[in-house]
């Protein structure tokens, strides 16, 4: 039996569940270094869950992993051993919350069948409405160690959310018959988790199991939310067969040799491109792009001239598109790479309106030469989203790589992300006028692949180069157009860089004059994820009254301290005024204090189960540090009591005020701290499940500056002159004169209560 968890139960529907002994989910309180968390589960016989690849009838079962839960089975199948997981817990230490059991559904066949009640929480329906029956709830929760989640419970109907405080050493298996012990009557149930996520779309392209880029990449998971509907992005490459039936476009195009349309192809490269942008999605034939429901736009070069580019992406902007894709690239001739030979001041202007001016996405290829010296042009302009390549195990495509093509794609200074860059499957110019003419065998550096397509001709299993990886960039860029129509360009840019995925072999860094997050010099900010960027919220705490969620921010005078959303008041009395001190830093002794903090959503999705938190602690003098002042309770990191801190969302823009009380022994440690020199902090954090930008976020010092969702406020202490005064108007026996005032304060209704004291 593994960690004494039930062998069966009843589930909530009353069909009876297994315990699957071979596979446990690991819960942690933070996200934990997925290469570190495989090598402590490797130690130990285990692994995390992955989808089976290549077999059609399981692609698209995505396991339902997230930033903080992982599913985990032993590599052979067997039973876990309770030893196994103690040695487990002890090398994932206080970064794992608890491990929760998973239970099988007999009549399901597969992982779909497998799902965990989660170990730290119950839910509890009172036998009636009986009076003293709430209080007596309350009582026994209190007793068995566990604390309602308001916020839940508001939304269930009758239902109570509870969770347990310390899972690891009392699972809430044990909880529930001592609940139904001294509760005769009530409902008790688990919250479930299912390891298979029940919501994915999955094309029915026939060709779909062959794209192993489109679920490496979690467009699937992302399509639930947008397929690119409404939006047009243009293919600027050799044109494309216009009469591909896998392909849709928002007119005929154009052609830069004659400046006329159509924008029929020049060569096969541009319908190849244009399938992974923007194959139609679910047509029942061959394949799906990444924003199957957009329109292409086709523009063909003719004679590959920089003139033929400049007017390209000018007449592109002008003529609808909302994102350009240019799997192409040229170098200066003093690089010392080949092609060369475009003048680029005659380039750049166009691109500069395009972005600058109508706003358009622009990506384009960093090459294929393997340098970490140098992109090409037009990836190197800094306007331009420099689209590196990723091979199968989602490190930078080299010539080592598994697939053996013995290339590699640059990742010189400026690489913003990478994409799939071998073995895609793609549109292509039908018939035998493309790269796959009838199925027969195609070669690329140093491999030869015996079959290259089907065999009409009409779509390549094997595209490959930078080349396509930019239309896996362009795809997203189009999807988040479509779902996000307000979001600006850089925006677009923005949220496809801070959400990328951290794979391959690191390390990630910040680097100065990178704003959105970590990176490593091969792969940029990371691989694409196309259902992070769609489902993205970006919560914050603001630094000052003008804080608009750049980053790094930049209060007036670097002020870090005294401007923040994070207000203290002696009375709980809704006054919210962070800019002026005399209202949000004084702390009173000798009663309870009341803390309010604001969060905004910035992000352009909801924000799910968004969850501030709070420390008061000392000022160092130096930069605090992430995240150990943010989460450390111990003598110098006081947790104050939360009144409401958990919000089940957050509208895109909106934004909700967390309450916490300082209770007066509190008061009494922070009056020691400043007595000794040393003035009191209120630090605040505010984190959601869907803010993966902060999810990747590096612990250190910096995070203050770097990261929004971070705040502090210096505080503090005066005496609470009210029991004194009320004392002497006693013995003097004179009434107090009280006058209540109302004024407004930047805009806001500020109450006072003003006492003559004669």
């Amino acid at each position: 039996m593994v960690r004494d968890f039930p062998e069966s139960f009843q589930h909530g529907s009353g069909a009876a569940v297994e315990l699957d002994r071979s596979r446990v989910l690991l819960v942690f309180s933070r996200p934990p270094a997925r290469r570190s968390l495989e090598a402590a589960l490797a130690e130990r016989g285990l692994v995390v869950e992955a989808p089976d690849e290549g077999a059609p009838d399981v692609l698209g079962e995505v396991i339902n992993h997230t930033e903080t839960r992982y599913w985990a089975r032993t590599a052979a199948g067997d039973p876990i051993e309770d030893e196994a997981l103690d040695a487990l817990e002890d090398a994932l230490g206080q970064r794992l919350g608890f491990i929760s059991p998973v239970y099988r559904a007999a009549e399901v066949p597969g992982r779909g069948g497998c799902f965990s009640p989660l170990a730290n929480v119950v839910i509890i329906k009172p036998a009636g409405r009986a009076e003293g029956e709430p209080r007596r709830l309350a009582e026994v929760a209190e007793r068995l160690g566990l604390r309602e989640v308001a916020e839940k419970s508001r939304y269930l109907g009758g239902y109570r959310y509870f969770i347990a405080a310390e899972p690891r050493r009392e699972h809430v298996f044990r909880v529930r018959e001592r609940l139904l012990a001294e509760l005769p009557g009530a409902e008790v149930q688990f919250e479930t988790m299912p390891m298979v996520v029940p919501v994915t779309v999955i094309p029915n392209d026939p060709l779909f199991f062959r794209q192993w880029d489109m679920t490496r990449i979690d467009a699937p998971a992302g399509w639930d939310i947008s397929t690119g509907m409404g939006t047009v992005v243009c293919v600027l490459d050799q044109g494309c067969d216009l009469g591909h039936p896998d392909l849709a476009f928002a007119g005929p195009g154009l052609n830069l040799g004659t400046m006329a349309p159509p924008g029929s192809p020049t060569g096969p490269h541009g319908t190849c491109c244009a399938g992974i942008a923007a194959a139609v999605f679910n047509d029942g034939i061959g394949v799906a792009g990444v924003a199957g429901s957009a329109k292409v736009l086709p523009v063909a070069f003719q004679n590959w001239t920089d003139v033929e580019c400049a007017a390209g992406i000018n007449w592109a902007a002008a003529n609808g598109a909302r994102v350009i894709s240019m799997s192409f690239g040229v170098y200066a001739p003093g690089d010392g790479f080949g092609p060369t030979g475009w003048n680029f001041a005659i380039i750049d202007p166009a691109i500069a309106n395009a972005v600058n001016v109508v706003g358009v996405v622009l990506c384009a290829a960093t090459g294929n030469e393997n340098t970490p010296t140098i992109n090409r042009y037009p990836a190197r302009n800094p306007l331009v989203i420099a689209c590196g390549g990723s091979d199968q195990t989602d490190n930078r495509k080299r010539p080592a790589s598994p697939d053996g093509e013995c290339w590699g794609a640059n990742y010189g200074p400026g690489t913003s992300v990478v994409a799939p860059a071998v073995l895609c499957t793609t549109t292509d110019i039908q018939g035998p006028g493309g790269y796959n003419a009838s199925g027969g065998p195609i070669s690329v550096p140093c491999v030869t692949y015996p079959v290259g397509g089907d065999a009409a001709g009409n779509y390549l299993y094997v595209f490959n180069g930078t080349s396509s990886a930019t239309p896996h960039v362009a795809g997203l860029a189009t999807l988040l157009a479509a779902q996000y129509p307000a979001l600006t360009n850089q925006a677009i840019r923005a949220i496809i860089e801070r959400t990328a995925a951290k794979v391959g072999s690191g390390p990630y860094a910040d680097v100065p004059g990178f704003p959105n997050g970590t990176r490593t010099p091969e792969l940029g900010y990371g691989r694409i994820d196309v259902w992070h960027s769609l489902d993205f919220a970006d919560v914050m705490i603001r630094d000052w009254p003008g804080d608009d969620g750049a980053e790094p921010s930049a209060p007036p005078g670097g002020d870090y301290t005294d401007f923040s959303d994070l207000v203290v008041r002696p009375h709980d009395d809704n006054v919210f005024i962070p800019n002026v001190t005399a209202l949000s830093s004084h702390l009173v002794d000798g009663r309870r204090n009341h803390i309010y903090v604001r969060a905004h959503n910035l992000g352009p999705h909801t924000a799910r189960n968004a969850i501030v938190d709070v420390r008061l602690t000392r000022d160092p003098g130096s930069p605090f540090s992430y995240p150990t002042d943010w989460t450390a309770v111990d003598q110098t990191h006081l947790r104050p009591r939360p009144v409401s801190n958990i919000f089940p969302s957050i509208p895109a823009g909106g934004s909700v005020i967390a309450r916490f009380t300082i209770e007066e022994h509190e008061i009494d440690t922070l009056q020691k701290w400043a007595a000794g020199g040393v003035r009191p902090c209120l630090l605040g954090v505010v984190t959601a499940d869907n803010d993966y930008a902060f999810a990747n976020a590096p612990n250190g010092p910096t995070q203050i500056v770097d990261r929004n969702n971070l705040a502090e406020r210096a505080l503090t202490i005066a005496p609470d002159r009210e029991p004194e005064e009320r004392e002497e108007r006693e013995e003097r026996r004179e009434p107090a004169v009280e006058l209540t005032l109302n004024i407004k304060v930047n805009g806001q209704d500020v109450r006072f209560d003003v006492r003559d004291r004669r």
